[in-house]
């Protein structure tokens, strides 16, 4: 059962990160107008890319193996985690700003780390 809820959440952190990579990509964002001079190259495109690969991809993939009880999951999670936390480092020193949603995600990405790390272990 739990197996289920885990995926389930790492599917509502892939589904945001993408929703948040295509509002940055296509401008309709409205958190982010007056930053694109901020971002690197100046490309909302460029950061909606990123932003899907840093984030969705990974948690999507964990989402995938978590469901299906993969033994990789616990892995998948570490990487997943640090590469959101990651994210939101490089996030935080191009836009200079940190939001409360930063701080909710960086929390989430930290507490899944941990867990894959707690999976990952060998019983």
């Amino acid at each position: 059962m739990w197996h289920r809820v885990a995926a389930v959440g790492a599917g509502l952190v892939a589904a945001s990160a993408i929703g948040g990579a295509i509002g940055l990509a296509t401008g309709a964002d409205p958190y982010l107008v007056g930053l694109h001079d901020r971002l690197p190259l100046q490309s909302p495109v460029l950061g909606g890319v990123l932003l899907t690969a840093a984030v969705g991809a990974p948690y999507s993939a964990l989402a995938a193996r978590t469901w299906r009880r993969d033994e990789r999951s616990g892995l998948t999670a570490v990487v997943a985690g640090v590469a959101m936390v990651g994210w939101l480092c490089a996030e935080a020193a191009w836009l200079r700003e940190v939001s409360t949603t930063e701080l909710v995600f960086g929390t989430v990405g930290l507490a899944t780390a941990a867990l894959g790390v707690r999976a990952a272990r060998p019983r």
